[in-house]
């Protein structure tokens, strides 16, 4: 389950909560019609930071994954690792016998050099592109790493005979990994590459790795029933470097399960409020600022992203300004015609989320 909708719900429940507070308050005391700043719960308006995200499950791959293969028919005549060493790239990971090879190779090299000498040009060509292919085939008898990683598998031993299709090791990349996440249709329109996306394995508590959208997949993964996904590539940075995190990179293993968030939308540094403490009247948005002899006044604003529990504010406020936060009286008095917009076709919208789209605005 995404974690918007639990971010509605949870403002839903913090907004009922406080209008619950207020109610019982009010009733204890008898103060409805007068009540005072003192009696409501006041912040200090300030600046911080508003993002808007798409939650996904997935599983680690790494970002390279190979499978060496030999390449021609031969035996094995070496073996160089084994199943969870660490190598470099161009290590040697197996050599064939190659003998006929070098034979060739020696063949080759003969026939070309004669060439060169009592030869026209076009047979002193196709002489150097035999040796050419020759040298090839030999170099072909030595596997090697073609990435630093992890030889996750080995699938011969020494004295073992191959074909070119028979796989000799697997080799993982561990210092660098890929999340492939199935975006539903709905939200692929709000996906870009580039975004920013913070990813935390399920099984490493403390550890979150950043990475980006790397690839948006054209065509769907699944159109099964009602639902339809798209496959969306996010590559990660593995801070190996660090000393703190190095204990939690250690752990981190190909097939992993993940959360990733995937930001969206993003405000930083602006004034930000609760959205408890906004109330909308037809197309105003209205909150009550409490002024330094604690007398209540009733200012439009002009809102800004929100990420289902505060909303940026982009005017009608100034940092340092002290507003009601559980701003249901407002509410109530716009309700009963008695406060700004008069009850009017607009309608009212309480504090809160309930009614606002999570991409809306």
């Amino acid at each position: 389950m995404r974690r918007s909708l639990w971010i509605i719900v949870a403002a839903l429940v913090v907004a009922g909560a406080l209008y619950a507070w207020s109610a019982s308050d009010r009733s204890a005391g008898g103060a409805g019609q007068a009540a005072t700043a003192q009696e409501r719960m006041l912040m200090t308006v300030g600046r911080g930071t508003i993002t808007r995200s798409l939650t996904y499950s997935g599983s680690l791959e790494p970002a390279d994954d190979v499978t060496l293969t030999a390449g021609t028919s031969s035996w094995v005549t070496e073996l160089l690792v084994s199943k969870g060493d660490v190598v470099a790239a161009g290590d040697v990971i197996a050599r064939l016998d190659d003998a006929d090879a070098r034979l060739e190779v020696m063949r080759a090299r003969r026939e070309y050099d004669q060439a060169r000498v009592e030869s026209p040009p076009s047979v002193v060509e196709e002489r150097r592109l035999a040796l050419l292919s020759a040298e090839r085939k030999l170099s072909a008898m030595t596997i090697v790493a073609p990435f630093a990683g992890v030889v996750a598998d080995v699938m011969v031993r020494e004295g073992d005979s191959v074909t070119a299709q028979t796989a000799v090791a697997r080799l993982i990349d561990d210092s660098s990994y890929q999340v492939t996440l199935l975006v539903d249709q709905k939200d692929l329109a709000h996906v870009a590459v580039g975004q920013d996306v913070y990813v935390t394995p399920d099984a490493i508590p403390g550890l979150t790795l950043v990475g980006r959208v790397e690839e948006i997949d054209f065509l769907p993964s699944s159109t099964e029933g009602a639902t339809t996904t798209y496959p969306v590539k996010v590559t990660l940075e593995v801070p190996r470097d660090e000393p703190g995190l190095a204990p939690l990179v250690s752990q981190l293993r190909p097939g992993l399960s993940v959360e990733a968030e995937i930001i969206i939308a993003s405000a930083q540094d602006v004034l930000v409020v609760p959205i408890s403490a906004i109330v909308e009247s037809g197309r105003e948005q209205l909150v009550t600022r409490v002024n330094a002899n604690g007398v209540e006044e009733t200012v439009a604003v002009e809102t800004g992203l929100s990420d289902g529990l505060y909303v940026e504010i982009r005017s009608g406020l100034q940092e340092g300004d002290r507003i009601v936060i559980n701003n249901f009286m407002l509410f109530e008095s716009l309700q009963r015609g008695a406060g700004p917009g008069g009850g009017g076709a607009g309608g009212f919208r309480g504090p809160g989320p309930a009614g606002r789209a999570l991409f809306g605005r």
